[in-house]
């Protein structure tokens, strides 16, 4: 049987409390599942995450390419006989009057199901033709120009001179290094961008500077991941960054670095840039 919706919300929550102390556990979700893959929809990381832990349950096996049961239909792929789907917790927003009269906007969760490509009849030729793993330089300077602008409406952006620092914030401004090509630009854009949504203002005496670097470090991992970018300078910190908390302490701040990398991913509109 497919998980229920509580069930999926108990897992999730046993993910996300390891997640900082072993950050190795994310190796697999992010490379194999959250780089775009042509024509699949992108799901947000909570899913991923689920679908990862369900699938490892029944073969040992790690998520790849995520899609329902008839999506994968309308492709030419057959989910095989008897595989177990894999359960998502969706959105649905509605409105709810209230006794005064006034309307209040609420969120439930629904549950729904899908498969991984390995739970088909889809051989590895054709699974290879869906992987896109490469930008080009144009599309690298497409990416730089449309999310420099978007971030700089709120966040200037400015040129540093400086050579030994590759960007800097203080949380009013963006300075990004003028001796990095684009390709190391944009993890730059996304580390800074991150600290200044996150590091400056009441909330910055309540984290530590670990946490803050580690949160910029892999907000902008998981960010470039998204976009089939590869940032492996970042990979190298968060995968070699165990500090000793406790198992609370690590769900509350792999669930905030969550929260914040899906909303930006939502915000930003990244889909313009994803492929599709």
């Amino acid at each position: 049987m497919v998980l229920n919706q509580q069930e999926l919300r108990n897992l999730y929550d046993e993910l996300v409390a390891d997640i900082f102390t072993k950050p190795d556990q994310l190796k697999s979700i992010i490379e194999n599942q959250l780089a775009k893959r042509e024509g699949f929809h992108q799901y947000s990381l909570r899913n991923i995450m689920l679908c990862d832990a369900q699938l490892y349950q029944q073969h040992h096996e790690t998520s790849d390419i995520l899609c329902s049961y008839r999506g994968f239909q309308k492709k030419g792929i057959q989910v095989l006989r008897g595989e177990k789907g894999l359960g998502i917790l969706f959105p649905v927003f509605y409105e709810e009057e209230k006794p005064d009269g006034t309307v209040e906007s609420k969120i439930r969760f629904g549950r729904s199901v899908v498969f991984d490509i390995s739970q088909t009849d889809c051989n590895d030729k054709m699974r290879d033709s869906y992987v896109i793993t490469k930008r080009s330089d144009i599309e690298l300077e497409e990416i730089y120009d449309y999310f420099s602008n978007i971030i700089g409406k709120k966040y200037p952006i400015k040129v540093s001179s400086k050579i030994t620092t590759l960007g800097y914030t203080d949380g009013s401004s963006i300075w990004i290094s003028k001796h990095l090509d684009t390709k190391d630009a944009i993890p730059v854009l996304f580390h800074e961008y991150t600290h200044a949504e996150n590091d400056f203002g009441s909330e910055r005496a309540k984290t530590d500077s670990g946490f803050r670097e580690w949160r910029a470090e892999i907000s902008s991992w998981l960010l470039c991941h998204a976009l089939s970018i590869d940032n492996g300078e970042s990979s190298a910190y968060v995968f070699n960054h165990n500090p000793d908390i406790t198992k609370a302490e690590s769900a509350k701040r792999a669930k905030s670095v969550i929260n914040f990398v899906q909303r930006t991913l939502d915000q930003m509109k990244f889909q313009d840039f994803l492929y599709e």
